[in-house]
């Protein structure tokens, strides 16, 4: 768990901007928060029967926007992930059982599908979750994909984890499999079938979509009217999938405080013993028009 001095913190940040309201409990937001990335640690996918995840079932996800053309037909593409990659990330190990890593983003999933669960109160897009961090290398990626993983572990949840990121360590970066289509070849032709910018993994309930053939368009397409209907309709298809968005951090481009108006929830992860109040409080700023926001404590020390 944290130490306080950087509980502290947050707490300023939160109590500067008047964000308090938005946890649950006696703690101010998430209460704990990721295992440290300095450790290697193995890598296992967890047991369960392989379900269809990510895409739209039969006659979901294929309506148009009025004055659209119909998505064209796809189908999704099968893909692996590259494990020596995800041990470079140092991934929590899923199959070690109850650790005290697997059991913190336990505690932060719980909290986000709780809200997900709840879309009368916390909002109709409530699972469309963004995660972002002030600057690079602060553990951004490696949340996502513990996130994803374990949400992927419920029965009765799906998880889609949209790839929005450029740079060395993305969600890009740990596939096997180069997807012929992204989601920025979605919002370039509406047309396209979502089901074709989907990659099924080898973990059950977990499916990717990564950028895509149309690299370095992603500030404008994000920014971009298409790119908020493809969101709503990956929201509103399934209410029982998640929708996360790895996003690059907010102090760096302008592409997280654009999602953040369309986004039901955002995940900030701050890194302990490094990111400065003034970065915490800024990117808040930034990320103000999201009504939910919760802040991750990644690479803390604590005993």
């Amino acid at each position: 768990m944290a130490k306080e001095p950087s509980l502290s913190l947050i707490e300023r940040a939160a109590g500067r901007l008047d964000l308090r309201a938005l946890t649950a409990g006696p703690a101010p937001f998430a209460p704990a928060i990721a295992k440290s990335a300095f450790e290697q640690t193995s890598f296992a996918e967890p047991a369960g029967s392989r379900i269809h995840g990510g895409v739209p079932s039969d006659g979901e996800g294929s309506s148009a926007t009025p004055g659209q053309a119909p998505r064209r037909p796809g189908k999704p593409i099968s893909a692996s992930f590259n494990r020596p990659r995800l041990l470079k990330l140092a991934l929590v190990d899923w199959a070690a059982g109850r650790t005290r890593a697997a059991e913190e983003f336990r505690i932060i999933k719980r909290q986000l599908l709780e809200q997900a669960a709840n879309p009368e109160r916390c909002g109709p897009r409530s699972n469309l979750i963004m995660i972002t961090s002030a600057r690079p290398r602060e553990g951004r990626t490696f949340t996502a994909l513990n996130l994803a993983i374990s949400i992927a572990m419920e029965r009765n949840w799906q998880v889609l984890l949209v790839d929005a990121c450029d740079g060395e360590n993305t969600v890009a970066s740990v596939v096997q499999t180069a997807p012929p289509l992204g989601w920025l070849d979605l919002v370039e032709d509406p047309t396209l079938e979502i089901a074709s910018a989907v990659l099924e993994t080898d973990i059950p309930r977990l499916s990717l979509m990564l950028p895509g053939r149309r690299q370095g368009r992603s500030a404008e397409s994000l920014a971009s009217g298409n790119m908020q209907r493809l969101l709503e309709e990956l929201s509103g298809c399934n209410r029982n999938r998640i929708i996360l968005i790895d996003a690059p951090p907010c102090l760096d481009t302008s592409d997280p405080a654009t999602l953040a108006r369309v986004v039901g929830q955002t995940v900030l992860v701050v890194e302990a013993h490094t990111t400065q109040q003034q970065g915490v409080e800024a990117a808040l700023e930034l990320l103000c028009s999201c009504v939910n926001i919760c802040l991750v404590l990644n690479k803390s020390r604590g005993n």
